[in-house]
């Protein structure tokens, strides 16, 4: 909030996730959530749209990049919870969201699909955004169209983006290319 409206906040969610079959909600679990039974799943996790909002109450005027590298292929979850969660069949991924201004919000794979975590050194999510975001060059939302396109060139994943008008953010730096000497500087 008082870094004004040029501020940029990035937030990286890595981990399970689920939908609450019942409020629709998406729920990220934390790894120190011991049992996911009963409610316990529900009241230990945190809700992504509280997330989301607090980022837009809290920096209004910023520019919110968030990232839910989230798989839901493997989430281990008992009791009634676990009914619940099979309910959902084959549609296990989180549910759709709408744009929310000034926030990009990018999805490891489409709704109601599960994403892979699965890979030497790390999901091929992981992997193709680590590498685009220190590309100098690309304007943040191509980047992160660059990033859907190594994931899905790479396994078949289709990651998903919900992006509201934003305005241009270069989060690896400009990279211009002098025409007097052919020389490539990084602008920040």
């Amino acid at each position: 909030r008082r870094a004004g409206p040029n501020a940029i906040s990035f937030v990286y969610y890595s981990g399970h996730g689920i939908a609450n079959p019942d409020t629709k909600a998406n729920y990220l679990v934390p790894i120190d959530v011991k049992k996911a039974s009963n409610d316990d799943l529900w009241v230990n996790s945190f809700e992504q749209s509280q997330i989301v909002g607090r980022l837009r109450d809290r920096a209004p005027h910023a520019t919110h990049y968030v990232v839910f590298d989230a798989c839901r292929n493997e989430l281990k979850v008992t009791g009634s919870a676990a009914s619940q969660f099979k309910s959902l069949g084959s549609a296990k991924g989180f549910q759709p969201v709408q744009n929310t201004a000034g926030i990009l919000i990018a999805y490891a794979t489409a709704p109601g699909q599960t994403a892979s975590d699965r890979g030497v050194g790390g999901g091929a999510y992981a992997k193709a955004l680590a590498a685009e975001l220190v590309r100098p060059g690309a304007e943040a939302v191509t980047m992160f169209r660059r990033v859907q396109l190594r994931v899905k060139t790479a396994i078949g994943q289709d990651p998903w983006l919900s992006i509201p008008t934003l305005p241009e953010v270069f989060l690896a730096g400009r990279t211009t290319v002098e025409l007097d000497t052919g020389d490539r500087t990084s602008e920040q």
